[in-house]
């Protein structure tokens, strides 16, 4: 759990510990499992839920714009491997395609709201939504 945990959420704090007060913005990249969680990943859910609860912090306390990404899986890179892809469609969750998210992403920082400190990003059914860990 430490490892998994330290890996993401130390390097956050250590960076919030550090900010300037006239940064433009921060952007966590954390992921759904810390909002929805994910069977068997309580270490990864409970590091992406810190980066999200210091984006909500950070943002209160600096002049910039700070916010957590709550990223689904990606297709064409990353983490989803074929058979986790099939998994994936058979519970209505869809891959992010890599330029689109790359535009999601510099959308979020044109145009998102200041007080939003915690975006959800993800391609899928609104059933999957409601119970991702089934």
């Amino acid at each position: 759990f430490c490892r998994v945990y330290e890996t993401k959420a130390r390097p956050a704090h250590i960076l919030a510990e550090r900010l300037r007060e006239d940064v433009s913005f921060v952007a966590f990249f954390s992921s759904v499992a810390g909002s929805f969680g994910n069977r068997g990943q309580s270490d990864y859910a409970a590091a992406n839920d810190a980066l999200d609860k210091l984006a909500v912090s950070l943002n209160e306390e600096i002049s910039g714009r700070v916010f957590s990404i709550n990223w689904g899986p990606w297709g064409g890179t990353g983490m989803v491997s074929s058979e986790l892809e099939k998994e994936y469609a058979r519970r209505g969750i869809g891959l992010i395609d890599v330029s689109e998210g790359v535009e999601a992403f510099v959308n979020e920082l044109k145009f998102g709201a200041a007080e939003d400190a915690q975006v959800l990003l993800m391609c899928a059914e609104l059933t999957a939504m409601m119970g991702l860990d089934d």
